[in-house]
């Protein structure tokens, strides 16, 4: 019984989601590749939605606006800002891992960008009126001779 009660302890474990199991190799505080990725990707629309119009941030407010946006964002994914600045500098010092993540930044941005274009194709067919219908009849063209000729 005992053998099977440390068997399913091992189990448990090892099986933690992200990698942050007990015997995880990141240090603590530091968020799993997968948790940076979420992370990053919602970092980076918020950061575009405040820029789109715009093309720097300069003023007090927007720095201020631009804050909350991000600390807004930690608060949904339950981080601290802290504990992804202690992230980011580990995974910096590591350039192959921020590099498989920021791959996967970059593919799901992408991914996202393509499913909104497609709705947005698809939405612009739907808006369009259908011209054939809704043209408006006009009289033929009056030929004018050319004085010139």
């Amino acid at each position: 019984m005992r053998n099977l009660l440390f068997i399913l302890l091992i189990f448990v474990a090892l099986s933690c989601e992200n990698g942050n199991g007990l015997f995880s190799n990141l240090p603590r505080g530091v968020l799993s590749k997968s948790e940076m990725v979420d992370l990053l990707v919602d970092i980076h629309l918020a950061e575009s939605a405040l820029r789109v119009g715009n093309i720097q941030h300069v003023s007090v407010a927007d720095s201020i606006y631009q804050k909350s946006q991000f600390a807004e964002v930690f608060k949904e994914h339950d981080v601290k800002p802290d504990d992804f600045q202690k992230s980011m500098k580990y995974y910096t010092e590591r350039v192959s891992l921020l590099d498989e993540i920021y791959t996967s930044v970059i593919d799901r941005l992408t991914e996202m960008e393509s499913e909104l274009q497609g709705t947005e194709k698809k939405d612009d067919k739907v808006l369009k009126p259908d011209t054939a219908k809704n043209q408006v009849k006009t009289p033929p063209a009056v030929k004018v001779k050319n004085p010139a000729q």
